[in-house]
């Protein structure tokens, strides 16, 4: 898979580099990642930073506008899951995009530093119940280190001030 910039607003090349290499981590690593979304947050405005495919930016939309666990683990703090969508109730909108998009489960884990919850990272398999123990943590290593590379930047609030005038910085715009 190669990561790409989703829907984000103008993003530096070097936080787009570190992230990108976190979520293609995820996709190396956890056995039965399909799609990875990592979408940041502040202030109450979501935007979709990293993807790795058309797929995760497209379920992350339908979050996005129509909740699912994404949401669920950037507002309660707490590993969010969908191990099937074949009975999955919660969420209906986004349980049918999933099926629409032949996901049979998806974890979403919260990205927090010190003091806020800042994004969240979703990971969507083929299969059905396919995040055991194993595969939750090398999901919350990987959010972790997300979180690391976003601490001690002012970068969540420097992305969003710059939209799409970032371009002096050595910016992806997305």
């Amino acid at each position: 898979m190669d990561p790409t910039l989703g829907t984000s607003p103008a993003m530096p090349l070097f936080l787009a580099a570190r992230l990108t290499a976190v979520i293609g981590n995820v996709s190396e690593e956890m056995e039965g990642a399909a799609h990875v979304a990592l979408a940041l947050s502040q202030a109450g405005e979501w935007w979709s930073a990293i993807c790795t495919d058309p797929t995760a930016e497209a379920l992350n939309e339908i979050e996005r506008t129509s909740g699912g666990p994404a949401l669920d683990a950037l507002w309660s703090g707490r590993i969010a899951r969908i191990t099937s969508t074949l009975n999955h109730a919660q969420w209906p909108e986004y349980i049918e995009a999933c099926r629409h998009h032949g996901v049979g489960s998806a974890i979403a884990i919260p990205i927090s530093n010190d003091h806020d919850r800042i994004g969240v990272m979703t990971v969507a398999s083929k299969d059905y119940y396919a995040f055991g123990p194993e595969e939750t943590r090398i999901g919350v290593r990987a959010a972790t280190r997300a979180a690391n590379a976003l601490v001690g930047q002012p970068l969540v609030d420097r992305c969003v001030e710059l939209g799409g005038e970032a371009s002096e910085l050595g910016t992806v715009a997305g």
